[in-house]
């Protein structure tokens, strides 16, 4: 199956980048919903600015679900040694007009580190509006991911604002790129992070 062999591919790349830091709760997501056989596959880096610096890749795959709703699986290597995680996006009011499209995020991410591991439920509230520029289509995006982790008996409650966008160009629909920026606002961290996006169907890559 070539979705399965593209996922395959993905998380090879991903194990032989050199990194180190943290790689979770990255956002990448506005209110553009995927028809159900289609997916997106976005490649991303996050550089963490603040309390320490560092590199990392975290990849998604996203698919249609429903008329309101997206599935996405993630896949990422850090400091942390292995994530892997599934979340489930409802958009109950679309981009319309003047009006932006509203949704949550929510899901949960595993992580495993040496022969420790953690457990995040996440929660991302957001809004993002639709612009039609003269390089393409620009969507930009605000959320406020959150979540409880759960750690070596312990737990905390991490939270930052992000702000993003996403551009697709007129002349390359199938290929977009994204941009965010993460502020920590309670047990969380800083950090800037871009992305390249490709749209394909069940049926295969498109070129």
């Amino acid at each position: 199956m070539k979705f399965a062999n593209l996922f395959s591919v993905l998380n090879t790349l991903i194990l032989f980048w050199s990194i180190q830091g943290f790689a979770y709760f990255s956002h990448h997501a506005t209110g553009n919903l995927i028809t159900q056989r289609d997916f997106n596959l976005t490649a991303t880096i996050q550089q963490i600015t603040n309390p320490d610096s560092a590199t990392n890749v975290v990849g998604y795959i996203d698919s249609g679900f429903s008329d309101s709703a997206n599935i996405r699986a993630i896949i990422g290597v850090g400091k942390k040694d292995f994530q892997l995680g599934g979340m489930y996006k409802w958009v109950p009011v679309p981009d319309y007009e003047n009006q932006p499209a509203m949704g949550l995020m929510y899901g949960a991410l595993y992580v495993s580190d040496d022969d420790s591991s953690e457990l995040n439920l996440r929660l991302h509230p957001f809004v993002s509006k639709n612009f039609e520029t003269t390089l393409g289509q620009f969507n930009a995006y605000a959320a406020l991911p959150m979540g409880i982790r759960k750690f070596d008996g312990d737990s905390d409650f991490p939270i930052q604002f992000v702000v993003g966008a996403e551009l697709e160009k007129s002349n390359h629909p199938n290929i977009g790129f994204t941009a965010e920026v993460g502020m920590d606002f309670h047990k969380a961290f800083t950090y800037f992070s871009v992305g390249l996006l490709y749209k394909f169907s069940e049926a295969g890559p498109k070129f």
